[in-house]
């Protein structure tokens, strides 16, 4: 059995100051409907009173994309990569009372917190190449 896979990458870059939502902008109907599905609690990523609570504190006088990178921050301070500790069907919750995880346990805990903000958020998967410099149309 084979599969195969294709990957476009790009650089991306940060919006601009006049670029950047406010939390007003955040709070709108439209964002609200337009990005229903990343603002939902779900079985991996539920609702969390002592989590949206810690994710009010750490975004108390920041901007919306400074509150990202405080939670992304605390997440990765509190929590210890653990790899084992975990499984796929381990929840957010499961995962910061054990405080170990992995890569995914980090991003449904950042999920959790970010969307108890109203910060539209969700899971990617991803592949990292283990060549930088690997050549476009390579196969490994």
């Amino acid at each position: 059995m084979s599969g195969l896979s294709v990957v476009e990458t790009e650089a991306g870059e940060r919006p601009g100051p006049d670029d950047q939502l406010s939390w007003e902008d955040l709070a709108t109907e439209y964002v609200a409907d337009r990005y229903d599905e990343m603002l939902s609690n779900t079985k991996y990523v539920p609702k969390n009173r002592q989590l949206a609570s810690t994710a009010k504190r750490l975004a108390k006088g920041q901007t919306p994309e400074e509150a990202v990178e405080a939670i992304c921050r605390f997440v990765y301070a509190e929590m210890q990569y653990v790899p084992g500790t975990t499984g796929v069907h381990t929840t957010a919750v499961d995962a910061w009372n054990e405080r170990k995880g992995v890569c995914q346990d980090y991003a449904h805990l950042s999920l959790l917190m970010l969307r108890s903000l109203g910060v539209p958020a969700r899971y990617v998967s991803g592949y990292l190449h283990p060549k930088p410099d690997a050549k476009i149309d390579r196969t490994v």
